[in-house]
């Protein structure tokens, strides 16, 4: 159990929450014996979702939190900002200054478009398109150098919510779903990482994806249960995530 902290408790608002199937708890129906395998993911996310890390965060502060959780797929960082654009301006039920904090979980770049050029046309996102190479070979642009614009292109919008969010008063912070960005943050978006310790003297601030790829001390960070496995996190992990969301907004 943690220790609620009552002066933060009390001066806490709403927390804004974005991410992929990582931060919407993807998996986590399945420790529910409720769950039916021919149900969508977006009702099957209800089930267990208090075992998410965001909404452990927002019971441990007593507060509400909204989360981009109701769209079909799994979500990328267009989407993510997308979304707290909506927040920080006009036509959404809630104003900035409802909130305290925001967890932006970042996911995979190769997920999203990247605008290139003058006009800001849309490359991608290519999955595993085959016909990618050629698209960009006309455009004159390597693959390589297509990910590492699109990489910075993405950590640069986002640098420009975090500052926008900050001067509203909310707590941005970054939560590495992936280690696909991992050189390429400014040192402001550094700052804003959060460190995931597996314990008390864990200095190894490793991403969520690297975590689940590895494991830690022969720890096992996915999902197994009776009704079956998943490959994203546990709920013991979500748990660990969401320490350490608590011990950084402390």
């Amino acid at each position: 159990m943690f220790e609620r902290n009552q002066s933060i408790k009390n001066k806490m608002k709403g927390i804004v929450s974005v991410g992929c199937s990582i931060a919407k708890g993807y998996g986590l129906w399945l420790y529910n014996n409720n769950y039916n395998k021919d149900t969508s993911n977006i009702s099957n996310i209800q089930l267990n979702k208090h075992l998410r890390y965001t909404d452990i965060v927002s019971n441990y502060f007593n507060t509400f939190y909204i989360m981009n959780d109701f769209l079909s797929d799994t979500g990328d960082e267009r989407q993510s900002l997308e979304f707290c654009e909506r927040i920080m301006g006009d036509g959404f039920p809630h104003k900035p200054t409802d909130f305290s904090v925001l967890l932006f979980q970042l996911s995979w770049p190769g997920r999203c478009y990247l605008e290139y050029g003058d006009e800001k046309t849309k490359l991608g996102p290519y999955y595993d398109d085959d016909g990618y190479q050629e698209e960009l070979f006309h455009l004159k642009l390597e693959p390589t150098q297509y990910y590492q614009l699109l990489k910075e292109q993405i950590l640069s919008e986002i640098e420009i919510l975090f500052k926008k969010v900050e001067s509203y008063g909310i707590q941005p912070i970054l939560i590495r779903g992936s280690s696909e960005y991992d050189k390429d943050f400014t040192s402001y978006l550094e700052s804003k990482l959060l460190h995931i310790k597996l314990g008390k003297d864990d200095n190894s601030n490793r991403s969520i994806d690297d975590l689940l790829t590895h494991g830690k001390d022969g720890k096992v960070m996915f999902i197994t249960s009776p009704n079956g496995g998943d490959s994203h996190p546990s709920m013991e992990f979500h748990n660990i995530i969401a320490q350490n969301i608590i011990d950084t907004i402390k």
